[in-house]
């Protein structure tokens, strides 16, 4: 899985690179089935970017340990969190952490079944183009994809 097509062809200043990082993923996370990346970045050391890693592993409980191995994460951290779970089976479990600093503003990770996505975005909030909302978009609109 390359990440072709998971965000929309750059416009304006920004440029998209998108890449498997399967290979690189697999040695040290063996229930990972495939990871790829797309990022939308200035070009510019510490500019705004906004970068997508997409991640489908062996099962759902699978991706649901790594969900919460992030969310811990976030808290450990001392990492502001909102968090959504769905009871429903099959849908949308998300949880944002919003950083705001060591150049990376937010980050969403969203969770289905087996896959598991991050959205982040930088350097800050008050930099970026990119809202909450737009994150939210992006994120279930790749997931929508993918199943």
């Amino acid at each position: 899985m390359t990440c072709a097509g998971v965000l929309e062809p750059s416009r304006g200043d920004l440029s998209l690179e998108t890449q498997s990082l399967t290979d690189a993923v697999r040695e040290s996370q063996p229930l990972v089935v495939s990871m790829c990346s797309a990022i939308y970045e200035s070009g510019v050391p510490g500019g705004e970017y906004l970068t997508v890693a997409l991640m489908q592993f062996d099962s759902d409980d699978s991706s649901r340990a790594h969900y919460e191995f992030m969310k811990i994460t976030f808290e450990v951290g001392g990492v502001p969190i909102s968090e959504i779970n769905s009871a429903a089976e099959g849908s949308i479990d998300q949880v944002s952490g919003l950083m705001d600093r060591d150049g990376v503003g937010r980050t969403n990770v969203l969770r289905q079944r087996e896959w598991l996505l991050t959205i982040s975005v930088g350097p800050t909030m008050a930099e970026s183009s990119w809202v909450v909302g737009d994150l939210d978009a992006i994120g279930r609109g790749v997931l929508g994809r993918v199943k």
